[in-house]
Parts: C-alpha cells; structure tokens; sequence
C-alpha cells in the first residue's frame, strides 16, 4: 500500500511540473475519462509526455498491482468467508483465503535479493 503511495506521490510532484494548471485542481480534473480516478492520474503523466501507455508491461503492471491492493485495503468491505477447510486432527485449521490475500504475490515468488536487505 505505501509503495502505491509513494508512487502516487511522485505523480503529483511531476503533475505539478509539466501541467501546473491542471494538478492546481487535479481532484476535479481527474474526476472526467479518460483520467478518471488513480488509474487516471497514472495515465495522465505518460500521456504528457509522450509515452505509451502499456499496462500489461512492468513498470507499469506492478504499479497497477499494487493499486489495486491498495484499493482493497483503502475501499474495504466486510467480506464473508465460506467454506470447509479438512486438516488432520490436531492441527490448526489453515486461515480461508480473502480477496486481498489472493492479490499478494507468495514469499518465495519475490525476488530473494530484496528480500534480504
């Protein structure tokens, strides 16, 4: 969630640098597509300057990712679990996965030379 603020930060510190106009009232501006929302303020820099907008490619796919756990911890709904978990007797039940589970990547996915710093 912070690594989705801190881009979302230097977003609006270049927004402030190459269209001072709009990011004076970049909450209105950003309320109208194709610029609408977070997303939109991500779309809106490339677009200034002239790159294309590729959110299947990373960078730009793991700002989205993020995004959108982002979204669901900052927008969250109750969300009611339902199911049936079999462990062998004695064991703790494993926890049922939640939506925002499901959207972090798994430890050993990540890349192991950050992991150690």
């Amino acid at each position: 969630m912070f690594a989705y603020h801190t881009v979302e930060a230097y977003l609006n510190y270049v927004g402030e640098r190459i269209a001072p106009a709009i990011w004076k009232d970049e909450r209105n501006f950003i309320r109208n597509e194709p610029y609408r929302g977070g997303s939109g303020k991500l779309r809106k820099i490339p677009d200034d300057v002239g790159l294309p907008w590729t959110p299947e490619d990373r960078p730009l796919k793991t700002v989205l990712e993020l995004k959108e756990i982002r979204d669901i911890i900052a927008h969250g709904k109750a969300e009611k679990l339902q199911g049936e978990l079999l462990h062998p007797p004695g064991t703790e039940a494993p926890y049922m996965v939640s939506t925002l589970r499901q959207r972090i990547p798994p430890k050993e996915t990540l890349n192991p030379s950050a992991a150690r710093h």
